[in-house]
């Protein structure tokens, strides 16, 4: 095996692992299930596939909402997800570009076997992705769309699903990079009932979201202090994130600011009376291995996690 195929398979298996650690800790077999698009009795037909992609059931909550989301307004929708459904980055960034057209086939393979009109996907990684540099490679019989387009052309559906209200000032963090994303989910969070979107100075051009600056680590530090500290002084109750990689990043300010972190999917869900626990948070904000693994045992045993991969993952991921 070359070079940039090892080390590309070294980062997929890691990637991979710590997706499936994280995620044991926080759900029982069947919510693995659930997060990762291979329920018993999921679809084999859909006018719409919701493709997870591999980081998003990390941040479990999400991936419960909006599935719940989705089916309480009755949408034709298939979800897939995991390793298998993977488009392809790891690879192409490591120089695997063989590899990585694997995986896009078979990716876009398990996609078509739904004959969908649309795929819907969150992670701007995967959109980019698929729906701008492989355009003209893959040339699908459906078409893509982003989770913030596709709710925003429903908007209508989702005021009528309106339970409560949330009498909230939220700050919206932003990342440009996906055409559309903040102005949708702008339109979204400021039809609750109850938000009151507040405007902040931030750093919104730095990376398309907040984990493509892990090599630039200042510049990261940057972004998330601004958004922090403009929503402190603005005297917000809510700063909301675009992304699960933004969620990660910044929900564990809770400890030192006056207020809440929470992605924009959280809100929508909790005014249709939809809530799960943010868990990540809740591991992020405990920030003590033993405490983290302790509280988290039955779960790790109920998806056979192995206890020293568990330990070495959540002190790599929250230590």
């Amino acid at each position: 095996m070359n070079k940039n195929k090892q080390r590309a398979h070294d980062m997929f298996v890691n990637q991979g692992n710590t997706n499936r650690v994280i995620s044991g800790l926080q759900v029982d077999p069947e919510g693995m299930k659930r997060i990762m698009g291979r329920q018993d009795n999921r679809k084999t037909r859909a006018a719409a596939v919701f493709w997870i992609g591999c980081n998003l059931p990390r941040t479990s909550h999400l991936v419960l909402t909006i599935e719940e989301l989705f089916d309480r307004l009755e949408w034709d929708i298939a979800v897939i997800g995991g390793p298998e459904n993977c488009c392809g980055i790891v690879h192409f960034r490591a120089g695997d570009n063989e590899t990585g057209g694997k995986i896009v086939d078979n990716t876009v393979h398990n996609m078509e076997r739904f004959e969908p009109e649309m795929v819907v996907a969150w992670c701007p990684t995967c959109h980019l992705q698929f729906n701008e540099l492989l355009r003209g490679y893959l040339k699908p019989d459906f078409r893509f769309q982003h989770v913030t387009h596709f709710l925003t052309d429903r908007l209508d559906s989702l005021k009528n699903q309106w339970q409560h209200r949330i009498e909230k000032r939220v700050a919206l963090h932003e990342h440009g990079g996906v055409d559309g994303v903040s102005e949708n989910i702008r339109a979204i969070v400021a039809a609750i009932p109850g938000i009151t979107v507040v405007d902040v100075p931030q750093l919104s051009n730095f990376g398309y979201m907040c984990s493509r600056l892990a090599s630039a680590p200042a510049a990261r530090a940057d972004v998330h202090r601004k958004i922090l500290e403009a929503g402190h002084n603005a005297g917000v109750d809510i700063v909301v994130t675009p992304y699960h990689s933004c969620q990660r990043d910044l929900c564990g300010a809770e400890i030192e600011y006056p207020f809440e972190v929470k992605n924009f999917i959280t809100l929508v869900g909790e005014a249709m009376g939809i809530e799960y626990e943010d868990k990540y948070k809740a591991f992020r904000t405990i920030g003590d291995v033993d405490k983290i693994t302790e509280q988290s045992r039955a779960l790790a045993r109920q998806n056979n996690l192995d206890e020293e991969e568990v330990r070495e993952i959540v002190t790599k991921e929250f230590s």
